[in-house]
């Protein structure tokens, strides 16, 4: 079966607990879709990080993003590779010698795009999942793709050597370390937004996580200098949560803000973050809220924390399996 036969029918069959297989042979990709309102004009698609199999199974998705489904379709994938290696724990959604999976997801996922005729396509996630996020917005064929990402790597050679050289060992045992890799498959977005940075990306990092502000948020902005353009979203700060996963009220408004901006350019997707929060507080943009609207504000900002918490704590189980 093609993959337009494949797409076709994960949009005709779907249900958002189901495991689809998409590719061929041993070469397949697993996704979930849940599907939005008919107008829904946009697509979310969710990447994973880091999966630790001793507690949660592969193949691993990430819980659905609580946005309503007037806004958006969803479409979430599991890196396959982490599932065909028990030591790998992350794999970037990059591939391996016998698996481009790189130019196979981007294709796919340009294709699901067109299938579903929306006009705008988010592409989520954060640790490794942000690197995918990051790859996949910038290879689009859509120049209306955005990528939000929380504490990504940007340089799969930058993060802790030991996760790398399992991934090298695991996945291209022909290369004799872990730089050899980078003959095969793209290892630093930096350097691909480096050519052209024609993707809004809302970079969002923790203070928190000085790793990933050093080795990774660092030589993206130094590569990207002089190109970014209008296309940069930057939101360094600290959200409450030590780990490196940031909270998920760190950018769960930015993605609120990348549905419902007028167009996808840094100018309007600001303007409809401040818009949804002035909203919340009950003033209007450019206007100072009242001292009662602030500490309503305050309730309500720890009453959405503690709903992102219950999310983030969700056990998804891999569903029934569709091939």
């Amino acid at each position: 079966m093609s993959t337009t036969q494949q797409l076709n029918d994960l949009l005709k069959n779907a249900d958002k607990n189901e495991t689809f297989l998409i590719g061929n042979g041993e070469n397949r990709i697993p996704v979930r879709f849940k599907r939005g309102a008919a107008n829904a004009a946009a697509l979310i698609v969710n990447f994973h990080g880091a999966i630790d199999k001793k507690t949660r199974k592969v193949p691993a998705f990430i819980p659905w993003l609580p946005v309503p489904p007037a806004s958006a379709h969803q479409i979430s994938i599991a890196d396959p590779i982490i599932e065909g290696h028990e030591d790998l724990s992350i794999a970037w959604y990059a591939g391996s010698e016998h698996f481009d999976l790189q130019a196979q997801l981007h294709e796919m996922l340009d294709e699901f795009s067109d299938l579903l005729g929306v006009s705008r396509t988010i592409f989520f996630g954060t640790s490794g999942g942000g690197f995918a996020a990051l790859f996949n917005a910038w290879k689009a064929e859509s120049d209306s793709s955005i990528a939000i990402v929380g504490n990504p790597q940007t340089n799969i050679l930058n993060y802790y050597k030991g996760h790398v050289d399992r991934y090298q060992a695991c996945c291209w045992p022909s290369s004799s370390d872990a730089e050899g890799i980078s003959e095969s498959i793209c290892h630093d977005v930096a350097e691909l937004f480096s050519k052209a940075f024609t993707k809004t990306v809302i970079y969002i990092q923790s203070t928190a996580d000085t790793f990933h502000m050093s080795n990774h948020m660092t030589p993206f902005l130094q590569k990207t200098a002089g190109v970014k353009g209008d296309r940069l979203i930057l939101d360094v700060g600290f959200w409450g949560g030590f780990r490196h996963a940031p909270e998920m009220r760190a950018y769960l408004p930015w993605i609120r803000a990348a549905l419902t901006s007028k167009t996808t350019s840094k100018k309007d997707i600001l303007i409809a973050k401040a818009s949804l929060q002035h909203e919340v507080s009950g003033g209007e943009v450019g206007k100072t809220s009242p001292e009662k609207n602030s500490k309503n504000f305050e309730e309500k900002d720890l009453a959405f924390a503690k709903v992102i918490s219950d999310w983030m704590l969700k056990t998804v189980d891999t569903g029934k399996v569709i091939s």
